[in-house]
């Protein structure tokens, strides 16, 4: 394991180190004589020849090179590319040859941020100033943004002249591509960076205040202002990668505090990063493992913040490689524990994965040549946005499992409410069979005793209160008893089933039948006058003789009824009792006249 990792350091250092140069008596060329002036743009990488320790202007830098004091280095070049240089100030000149269309029109520059100072000058003429020259870093002044100077073409053989001081900048020098153009692409170009810079630093802005909003009002998730923070910091380092916008609000801030936060920002972004992803493996990944993390990175942050310039410089790339041995190790955990039917977790890993390849780019190609974009910068957009994809589609799934809850308890509900309805509607059958069966003989099945003061009663308040006559009929079974002692109960209780679905019969839709007790039985009569009273006890005394229903203990050998009963027509009584004795007078009176006969009284 040591061994390994001797050899990977070694192999970082032999990469950032390694700068091929050779010795040069002749001007540097970049050939363009085959250009169209309308799609016009090159990058100007390639041989360029370098004179180290001074600053010379177009024409002395002719004559160095011809005397051979110059050498010849390929472009994107840093002042201290090698270890064991150590130097702030340089001059880099090379020519290019266009088109003898282009004279006369204008051309331009895009030069991305260089951590140095430099003049720019087009043969003999000086077209840019950036910073200031100054022999002293202690008064010097850089302007850490990207410039796009223009000229105008009078020959078809240009001298490009970079006057460069790096002042304690490790990384001085022409560090990324430069281009030349069509002064209507470069500016298209240019601002297509910039926009697409600004369109990812405001969707991961946008990001993390909705994140810091969830978790606003759900503190208890705590992953809301782990993913809050880490995107809030992301979005802040992108003022000062590759386009340096944060040059568009703070031009004036000083160039060693801008470049201070150059390197203090990216070390924020990974120290939430890792929190965020510990907050989403917190089962995968030690928890000592992230303290020890984390007070490492709050070392390094203090230390780049209150060291000098050159310290912070230098050591960086070397903390870099210890600091993603830690990642590595982050990343073997998260893969050894991940759930891979875990189609959140799996995601996530590729996005961990996209970073860290992207930090591993950075680290290797922009920290030694800076001829690169920051993939991290992008990397991390990417993981953000598929971090908001598994946000989003956990919310929609979420959502839909609360739409699919909702429509379960409607139904539910609805199912319920139709239970409900059905068991009350049965309820109300229930307690409705109950009334009837209180209200009704268990015997015979017509009304009882308790229905009949009840029913008499209302009968006798509607009599009043309208002066519509009523009767009552009570009749009684012939030497009942007799039948009892021949047949017995049994069949003495079936007679009387037999006798009251004769009796229902014959009785009109009006005529209420109930049991008065025994073998008696009451008839109510509503709107019935005697005569109608008369005719009906008749009828129905007829109908009992006529089924000849056998009776063998009494000397005419059928079952017999006599009826007695009161009719009302103008008669008025204290209560029903009254005219109910008189109507069981009646009864005895049939009874005394040889039974099988009836009597009704007209009162009136």
């Amino acid at each position: 394991m040591k061994k390994w990792f001797v050899s990977l350091l070694s192999f970082c250092i032999l990469f950032m180190t390694y700068a091929p140069m050779s010795f040069a008596t002749t001007m540097t060329t970049h050939d363009f004589r085959h250009s169209n002036y309308d799609t016009f743009y090159e990058n100007l990488n390639g041989n360029w020849n370098f004179i180290r320790g001074e600053l010379f202007d177009p024409q002395d830098m002719k004559e160095e090179i011809k005397l051979g004091n110059s050498d010849i280095v390929k472009v994107p070049y840093m002042l201290n590319q090698r270890l064991n240089i150590d130097s702030d100030r340089a001059t880099y000149s090379t020519t290019i040859k266009v088109p003898e269309s282009f004279v006369g029109r204008y051309l331009k520059f895009y030069i991305p941020f260089q951590y140095s100072s430099y003049n720019l000058y087009v043969n003999n003429v000086l077209i840019k100033e950036n910073g200031s020259l100054l022999k002293s870093n202690k008064t010097a002044v850089q302007q850490m943004k990207p410039q796009i100077p223009g000229f105008l073409v009078d020959q078809t053989t240009l001298q490009i002249t970079f006057q460069m001081i790096s002042f304690e900048n490790v990384s001085g020098g022409l560090r990324k591509s430069i281009s030349i153009g069509n002064e209507q692409i470069i500016v298209k170009k240019q601002q297509q960076h910039e926009f697409w810079q600004v369109f990812l630093i405001g969707c991961i802005t946008l990001t993390a205040c909705i994140s810091l909003l969830f978790y606003a009002f759900r503190r208890k998730q705590k992953e809301f202002l782990a993913y809050g923070m880490f995107c809030a910091a992301t979005s802040l380092w992108g003022f000062f990668t590759d386009y340096y916008l944060y040059t568009a609000f703070l031009n004036q801030l000083d160039w060693s505090v801008a470049l201070r936060l150059t390197f203090i920002m990216p070390q924020i972004v990974m120290l939430f990063y890792v929190g965020y992803v510990y907050k989403m493996f917190s089962e995968a990944v030690p928890k000592k493992f992230i303290t020890f993390y984390n007070y490492i990175m709050i070392v390094i942050i203090f230390f780049t913040a209150f060291s000098s310039t050159v310290m912070y410089q230098k050591l960086f790339n070397i903390i870099l490689i210890f600091m993603y041995v830690f990642y590595i190790f982050l990343l073997v955990s998260v893969i050894r524990k991940i759930n891979w039917q875990d189609l959140t977790q799996v995601i996530t890993l590729v996005g961990i994965l996209l970073v860290f390849v992207g930090a591993i780019h950075d680290m290797i190609r922009v920290s030694a040549a800076g001829n690169s974009i920051h993939l991290t910068f992008i990397m991390l957009g990417i993981f953000i946005s598929i971090q908001c994809i598994l946000f989003c589609r956990k919310f929609a799934l979420q959502w839909l499992q609360v739409e699919q809850l909702n429509k379960e308890l409607i139904s539910l509900n609805e199912s319920l409410d139709e239970k409900i309805r059905i068991r009350t509607k049965q309820l109300e059958e229930s307690n409705e069979k109950l009334r009837e069966l209180a209200l009704l003989d268990s015997l015979t099945g017509v009304f009882n005793r308790h229905y009949l003061s009840s029913s008499l009663e209302k009968l006798y308040k509607h009599y009043k209160d309208t002066k519509v006559p009523f009767a009552i009929l009570i009749l009684d079974v012939d030497e009942f008893k007799k039948y009892n002692d021949y047949y017995g109960h049994i069949l003495g209780d079936q007679l009387l089933k037999n006798l009251v679905k004769i009796l229902t019969d014959a009785l009109p839709a009006r005529a209420e039948l109930t049991r008065y007790g025994g073998e008696e039985f009451v008839v109510l009569l509503d709107a019935t006058t005697y005569s109608e009273a008369f005719d009906i006890a008749e009828y129905m005394r007829n109908a009992v003789e006529k089924a000849e229903l056998e009776h063998l203990g009494r000397e005419c050998k059928v079952v017999t009824i006599s009826v007695g009963g009161v009719a009302l027509t103008e008669a008025q009584f204290t209560n029903t009792t009254e005219f109910l004795k008189i109507a069981d007078q009646q009864l005895y009176e049939a009874k005394n006249a040889g039974r099988n006969c009836v009597r009704v009284k007209n009162l009136h």
